[in-house]
């Protein structure tokens, strides 16, 4: 599949390692994050509409003459998606189809296509745009909205492009919780229905033989399958500042005794390009210990370090090897684990003391 999967990479810096997105380019119309066959629009009456009377269609389509319903389906038919024009506010998603209905005398919203996706996998976003055209004719008209499950989180800037067969929509990256690079959007595909309409009319890419026929908004956010739809990585536009932060531990590994506690210094570099900032926090944290770091964020200008200052205090009775982890997280888009060992020994054993005779008793005379 052209302009399938973008493959992350990783770089591995001093003890740390740094998780970086692959810098590979956003997708275009001839070489798209998703493709899909045309002419697999599944819903009977736009297929064949002689096969259902017009009452039994949905009711936005029983009005519509056969020509008319040809032009819908078409306009549901999901050609092609990618994601392009990524900036530090923005990105945009373009859907292509098979062919933008432009009859004049269709006034009412009759095509719904829907981009969906995550954030690093996380909870699931969905984009409905509504397509309509008005009673006076003119270029198609669109209504984007996003979606958090069920949670409305805005209307989004959309339009449709009549010559090139394609929707437009625009996404502020504020409402999706600003990805920038070492991000990526995930299980990203497109649906189409008619509007205000349940049945789902083509998914995007290849339409799955295991996909339902009906979806709820809001809840059928994966597909039929888990790992179903495509990846795109953010940060690779031109002029994105990439993060570049290295950092260690030292010591790397502390011994103490039991009841006693320890300190480590964690020195953070930054060498990008612009000023970064980077949030420490304890990847894991054993019960009952207690670990602090101070100060819990940096910010470093570039080609600056700073120091942070990790104290350990495990609970009185602990003793052996732990390994624990110091998270670091930057604006940029960073990402890194540092290992830090601690070995708590238990004290020595306290010496005996020397078995003092037991006193001789006189002996009684006879």
């Amino acid at each position: 599949m052209a302009g399938g999967t973008i493959m992350r990479q990783s770089v591995l810096t001093l003890t740390a390692a740094l998780l970086l997105a692959g810098a590979a380019l956003a997708g275009t119309q001839g070489d798209p994050e998703i493709q899909d066959g045309s002419g697999d629009v599944n819903a009977q009456y736009l297929v064949d509409p002689g096969s259902m009377a017009p009452e039994e269609r949905p009711e936005a389509l029983q009005d519509l003459s056969d020509e008319q319903l040809a032009a819908v389906r078409t306009s549901a038919d999901l050609v092609a998606a990618w994601i392009t024009n990524e900036g530090p506010d923005q990105f945009t998603i373009k859907v292509q189809v098979a062919d933008l209905y432009d009859h004049e005398n269709i006034s009412s919203p009759l095509v719904e296509i829907t981009p969906h996706f995550r954030i690093d996998g996380g909870t699931p976003y969905h984009a409905p745009v509504t397509l309509s055209l008005p009673v006076e004719g003119g270029s198609v008209q669109t209504h984007g909205e996003l979606y958090q499950g069920s949670t409305f989180l805005g209307d989004l800037s959309s339009q449709a492009d009549n010559e090139s067969d394609t929707v437009t929509l625009r996404i502020a990256k504020s409402l999706v919780g600003d990805p920038g690079f070492g991000n990526q959007l995930t299980h990203f595909y497109v649906t189409s229905h008619v509007a205000e309409e349940t049945v789902v009319l083509d998914y995007a890419p290849e339409q799955n033989p295991a996909a339902p026929t009906e979806i709820t908004v809001g809840e059928n956010d994966l597909g039929p399958l888990a790992n179903y739809g495509q990846l795109y990585d953010f940060g690779a536009y031109e002029g994105a500042v990439q993060a570049a932060i290295t950092a260690s531990a030292t010591p790397s590994s502390l011994t103490f005794q039991q009841g006693d506690q320890g300190k480590a210094s964690i020195m953070v570099r930054n060498d990008a390009p612009a000023e970064d900032t980077v949030d420490l926090m304890v990847g894991n944290r054993p019960a009952g210990w207690d670990v602090r770091i101070s100060p819990s964020q940096l910010t470093i200008q570039p080609g600056q370090a700073q120091l942070a200052t990790v104290t350990v205090s495990p609970p009185s009775s602990a003793s052996g090897q732990e390994i624990l982890t110091i998270r670091l997280t930057t604006a940029l888009g960073g990402d890194q684990q540092v290992p830090l060992s601690v070995q708590v020994q238990a004290p020595p054993p306290e010496p005996s003391q020397p078995t003092q005779p037991a006193p001789t008793q006189p002996s009684s005379p006879a």
